[in-house]
């Protein structure tokens, strides 16, 4: 696209994009977390601690969708009874019902659910009508130290804070990180927004090798990594910076940090 178009179609975009209708798509490329956040719209929220937000998701309660199945697959071999999972950004408890139906060991586990304030009481809320043993909310990250495993279905994009640095300062780091749909770029790091139709969030695209070697600096080797096909970012006017399809990561802690 030149200049001219881009100039004359880029405002009308932004307009569009402001409305809950514009649903899944990008808007922009930002220096920092902190400058997207400051040009979020006015028109939607800039953030998931709604009760708009908290309704989302639900038609995926009951039943697993392909980009599951590798993170299943990493579950069902690390997992066993007695151990604790912490779910970052895990919203009404999403993985825990859908994955609990065809991996009946996490009734026999403590899982963590950590979100925002009103996203974890709706998922509290829910326990009464679907409950899930072992199944608790949280909405302090601070909960998860001790954790035997993090989860991060999704979720790191989303901070404003680096998950690996995170996971270095714990006194009880997790044995195992596991992660998926996380949108890796072969090169570039940015920060964009996404409309998610009840809020307008910044967003944050990694960059594949430095996104790694922040996890072996914390104690973590890469044990296993595959593609997430039909979960992708287009950045229109910024398409330099997109990202299909997303990736997914098993990483094991080594006893020795570098």
């Amino acid at each position: 696209m030149n200049k001219v178009s881009q100039t004359l179609l880029e405002p009308l975009y932004k307009q569009y994009f402001a409305r809950p209708i514009a649903f899944a798509r990008f808007q922009g490329i930002y220096p920092t977390f902190a400058d997207a956040e400051r040009a979020v719209p006015a028109s939607l929220p800039g953030h998931f601690d709604t009760d708009d937000a908290a309704g989302m998701y639900g038609d995926r309660l009951d039943r697993l969708h392909p980009e599951d199945y590798a993170p299943l697959f990493w579950l069902s071999r690390v997992v066993k009874p007695s151990m604790s999972l912490f779910d970052l950004g895990g919203h009404i408890g999403i993985a825990r019902h859908a994955f609990g139906r065809v991996l009946p060991v996490l009734a026999e586990t403590r899982w963590i659910c950590q979100d925002l304030p009103a996203v974890a009481k709706r998922g509290a809320a829910l326990l009464a009508e679907r409950p899930a043993a072992g199944l608790s909310f949280t909405s302090d990250v601070a909960d998860g130290d001790g954790a035997d495993i993090w989860l991060g279905f999704g979720s790191p994009q989303y901070l404003d804070w680096d998950l690996p640095d995170r996971l270095a300062a714990l006194t009880r780091p997790p044995k195992w990180v596991i992660l998926n749909k996380i949108p890796v770029h072969p090169w570039a790091e940015a920060v964009t927004l996404q409309n998610v139709g009840t809020a307008i969030c910044p967003y944050r695209v990694f960059a594949d090798a430095p996104l790694v070697s922040a996890y072996k600096a914390a104690g973590y080797r890469l044990v296993d990594r595959w593609k997430n096909p039909g979960c992708r970012c287009h950045i229109p006017f910024h398409t330099e910076f997109d990202v299909d399809p997303y990736s997914g990561f098993a990483f094991e802690r080594t006893e020795v940090v570098p």
